[in-house]
Order: structure tokens, then C-alpha cells, then sequence
């Protein structure tokens, strides 16, 4: 595909592509179509800290971590430094994430009444060399930097 925005600032790390050709894709999301009510904006706080949260990517499938800062400053290989970021450590010690599974979302369920929402709060971008700690940008910062917001 084509690249139509990219970008890499001290908060976020990511890019839009366009597939060329006849490649397939999916309009779901954890089994619900991305335009449902289901799928919504989400923020993470320091109330967060120590929370459940989804790592979605496409080696790993679903995995899930717990909320370990919602504010952290880290370097990565040798993309630099960045500040602001979500990092999300395994709670039992096993690997999380995997090679490939960057641009994964970080999602936090959440029960209103019967119903489950799936907040996107970040866009994983790199994870700890053991894959038991993940790496990823604050959603509301993707939008802003990206100029993009969910339907």
C-alpha cells in the first residue's frame, strides 16, 4: 500500500496506509462492526493504573495486560525518546505482544448496565525486548497528530 499521512513525534508514532489491489479486510472489530455503538473513544488516567486492558494485534491475536503508567517516558531502539506514553505490563510474566504486532490497539473494556463497550485507548508501538511490557501512544494524541477520529 501507500503511505497518506505519517508521523513521528516525542508522543506518537504512526502512520495511515492505503491498500493497493485487491487485498481483504474486515469492517469488525472483536466480532462487532466498527460502526457499532460498541466501539468507542476511550482515555486512560492515573485511575487506571493497575487496570485490565486488550492488546489487539495481528500476530498475537488477544492478549491482556495491566495498566502500569499512563504517562511514561521511554526510548525506543533507535526511534528516540518518547514522552506521554501508555505502558502495559503482562500480569502473570508471560509475553504479551509479539514482532508484528505493532499498530495493535489498546482496548479497555468496559460494563455499562448490560451492555459492554470496547474504549481504543492507544496504538501500540514497540514493546520490551521479553514482550511482557508494551509500548503505546495515547489514542486522543493519534487523532490529534494523524488528523483522523472514529465514525
Amino acid at each position: 500500500g501507500s503511505t497518506l499521512r505519517s508521523n513521528k513525534t516525542l508522543k506518537v508514532d504512526g502512520a495511515i496506509i492505503s491498500p493497493e489491489g485487491n487485498i481483504p479486510y474486515s469492517q469488525t472489530f472483536m466480532g462487532l462492526n466498527v460502526a457499532s455503538k460498541f466501539i468507542r473513544d476511550g482515555e486512560l488516567n492515573d485511575d487506571d493504573i493497575g487496570e485490565d486492558v486488550l492488546i489487539i494485534g495481528a500476530k498475537t491475536d488477544i492478549t491482556k495486560g495491566q495498566v502500569e503508567s499512563v504517562s511514561g517516558e521511554v526510548t525506543v531502539n533507535d526511534q528516540g525518546e518518547f514522552i506521554n506514553q501508555i505502558i502495559v505490563k503482562s500480569s502473570d510474566g508471560k509475553p504479551i505482544t509479539g514482532g508484528g504486532n505493532s499498530g495493535g490497539l489498546l482496548v479497555k473494556k468496559e460494563k455499562i448496565e448490560d451492555d459492554t463497550f470496547y474504549n481504543i485507548v492507544g496504538l501500540v508501538h514497540a514493546s520490551s525486548v521479553d514482550s511482557t511490557n508494551v509500548i503505546a501512544s495515547h489514542f486522543s494524541d493519534v487523532k490529534k497528530v494523524l488528523g483522523i477520529r472514529l465514525r
